[in-house]
């Protein structure tokens, strides 16, 4: 009976304890890293209350991309990042303030950004971009190199080669995109096919979800289409439908002038052909899983006022991540004439391109 009591005493006293401490647990304060200082690592805290510690890569619309020590490189929801506290200089791009260059701290929707001795003020809500340092052309640019090659050799020689190039620069306002893609093949000595298209625009970006295209132009050649070669040249204004981490996507409407050298043609055909056209575009980057990505284009250049010289472009990449510099792609490109030029022979080219192909790509 003794030890009976003894055990029931015990148990009353710890649970008595444990019931005086348990308001002094709940006022305890939610924990929070150490003031940022020179040389220290950035901090971010999420909508769930976790900080994570590392380094702030970029911001660009919703897409916040962050380096945490533990997790490697995250794309995370703008939207779902509260609080962040970064010592190192960085270049944030604001709606209506242009571009403050600094050290920054962000709570309850209020950015400060100290450069020196000065300590400037701005909402969260005008906020659109973050670049990783100083304004400087090194932090703008980024390179995609993708290949891919088919060889057979015996009874049939044969060489594919696929190149793609995508060239980036993102500045604070503007966005510069210069992309190549090309196929050469040749079976015994003989070439088969051979198409170069290069595409360059530069955007200006007005908003979250408005931006502009001053200027874009095309240059494309497929003797085997009889074109050689085809240049555009136009304008546009875009619209971000989603900007999103997994999800971005937007669609372009533009105007241009288009002019066609044929290879050569029947007896009476002109040897080029110039019009206006109407282009509307849209592309979209979606991430599928964590190492799979599939980026996605559809152009359409509808000739005015004779919609015959019509034409289409589809291109899309699927890539996989072995590293993070080195990828598994494969690219889907698709092109159609609506009305093909007849050839000097006599011969009316196909309507329709498909190229599929497998290679390795390189981000830099």
């Amino acid at each position: 009976m003794l030890v009976a009591a003894t055990r029931g005493g015990a148990v009353a006293i710890a649970v008595g304890l444990l019931l005086a401490a348990s308001p002094l647990i709940a006022q305890e304060p939610d924990w929070e890293p150490p003031q940022p200082t020179a040389g220290s690592d950035d901090w971010i805290r999420l909508d769930s209350d976790e900080w994570l510690r590392g380094e702030i890569k970029t911001l660009r619309g919703d897409v916040f991309e962050f380096d945490s020590d533990v997790l490697g490189v995250q794309s995370i929801d703008w939207a779902d990042v509260v609080e962040l506290r970064s010592p190192r200089v960085l270049t944030y791009t604001f709606l209506r303030r242009g571009v403050s260059t600094g050290t920054a701290v962000m709570r309850d929707s209020i950015i400060v950004i100290r450069d020196g001795q000065q300590e400037a003020q701005y909402p969260r809500s005008d906020l659109l971009t973050i670049i990783e340092g100083p304004p400087s052309e090194w932090n703008y640019w980024s390179v995609k190199l993708s290949l891919g090659f088919i060889g057979r050799a015996g009874n049939t020689d044969q060489q594919d080669l696929n190149t793609v190039l995508m060239l980036r620069r993102q500045a604070p306002r503007t966005r510069l995109n210069i992309d190549y893609n090309g196929t050469v093949s040749e079976t015994n000595d003989v070439l088969t096919a051979s198409t170069h298209r290069a595409t360059a625009t530069l955007d200006y970006i007005i908003t979250r979800e408005f931006f502009i295209t001053p200027l874009a132009g095309e240059y494309f050649v497929d003797k085997f289409q009889n074109i050689n070669p085809r240049w555009t040249v136009a304008a546009a204004v875009g619209l971000f439908l989603s900007r999103r981490s997994s999800f971005e996507w937007w669609v372009q409407l533009g105007g241009g002038y288009q002019s066609t050298h044929f290879v050569s043609v029947a007896p009476g055909d002109s040897e080029e052909e110039s019009s206006g056209s109407v282009i509307p575009t849209t592309s979209f980057d979606l991430d599928i899983t964590g190492s799979l990505e599939l980026s996605f284009n559809h152009r359409s250049q509808i000739t005015v006022p004779d919609t015959d010289g019509t034409t289409y472009h589809t291109f899309a990449l699927l890539s996989y991540e072995l590293l993070s510099f080195l990828d598994l792609d494969t690219s889907l490109t698709w092109d159609r004439v609506e009305n093909p030029r007849r050839d000097a022979e006599g011969n009316v080219p196909k309507k329709d391109d498909f190229r599929i192909y497998f290679g390795i790509g390189i981000d830099i």
